[in-house]
């Protein structure tokens, strides 16, 4: 039986030109080899998933003896630095505004104005003050009041007749509503207030007492600058006129649109004689984050 003869793929020549004997033999060896390559590769991702196994089991293992008590000290110990913000809301709530001695001033022979002056102490926090005074067992009409953070601002009750002169009223707060100022809102409140309360006296003239139908009045004139960079509508204020460190005088006024950089002359008489006046004080009656308060493009809260 003859022989049957070897044939080599080296020798294979590809007459269409299409595969080249390099081609041809990885094919060839590829084929040949193609299930030892699959156990192959079968086992060497049985080895890597025995080894995730094994990884895992150990991780685990590892945090059952350690980590797990590491987390629960740590868990223990922030409950127990963390702020209690049941126990500490006093902290975070509005502190209680001061309040100075009342005074009485005489308007004529039987009218009277009450005054006390209080301080808003909180840097967010605006109050709403609802308030009246007890005159001699009687009560007066109940007003209210916005004080800017920060801030001084008076209780005034004016027109308050009475056939004797008024001593000791009794200041009445009914409630204060509190609302509070983002600093989201605003970074800085107390400039954001004090930017805009730039209002000041200049120059003032006080006339000695004068009669007139048997009153004995005092005539001042004031200058009123706003020396802010906004205008507002019709605001008000409290002119409080000081001999030394004593309050002689509150005079209140409300004033037409007053523009920024303008000066308004204040006139005013007074039963009292207003003598050796040193220094006057301008207090705004304003909310400042109320942008009806302004005229125009003013506003920038």
């Amino acid at each position: 039986m003859p022989k049957k003869s070897k044939k080599s793929i080296a020798k294979y020549e590809d007459v269409s030109g299409q595969f080249s004997n390099k081609t041809l033999f990885q094919s060839f060896w590829f084929v040949k080899h193609k299930l030892t390559i699959r156990k192959i590769g079968i086992l060497l991702l049985g080895i890597l998933g025995v080894s995730s196994l094994l990884y895992s089991v150990v991780v685990f293992g590892e945090y059952v003896l350690f980590g797990y008590w590491e987390d629960k000290d740590m868990y223990t110990a922030q409950v127990q630095e963390f702020p209690n913000f049941a126990q500490n809301k006093h902290m975070y709530a509005a502190k209680n505004i001061t309040i100075s001695p009342t005074r009485v001033f005489a308007e004529s022979p039987e009218k009277y104005s009450i005054y006390t002056r209080i301080k808003n102490p909180n840097e967010q926090f605006v109050a709403e003050i609802f308030f009246h005074y007890d005159v001699q067992g009687k009560n007066t009409s109940s007003e209210s009041i916005l004080v800017m953070p920060q801030s001084d601002q008076f209780l005034a009750v004016r027109g308050v007749f009475s056939g004797t002169r008024i001593r000791s009223p009794k200041l009445v707060v009914e409630h204060i509503k509190w609302k509070r100022i983002s600093p989201h809102r605003i970074d800085n409140i107390p400039a954001f207030v004090a930017d805009r309360f730039q209002f000041n006296a200049g120059e003032f003239t006080i006339t000695p007492p004068k009669s007139v139908d048997d009153v004995s009045t005092a005539q001042a004139e004031i200058e009123l600058f706003n020396d802010s960079v906004y205008s507002f509508n019709t605001p008000s204020f409290f002119v409080v006129l000081y001999r030394g460190r004593g309050v002689e005088y509150i005079h209140y006024t409300t004033q037409p649109d007053f523009l920024f950089g303008q000066k308004r002359i204040l006139r005013f008489a007074t039963l009292l004689p207003l003598s050796s006046i040193t220094s006057i004080e301008i207090i705004p009656i304003i909310d400042v984050f109320n942008h009806d308060e302004y005229l125009s493009i003013d506003y920038e809260g």
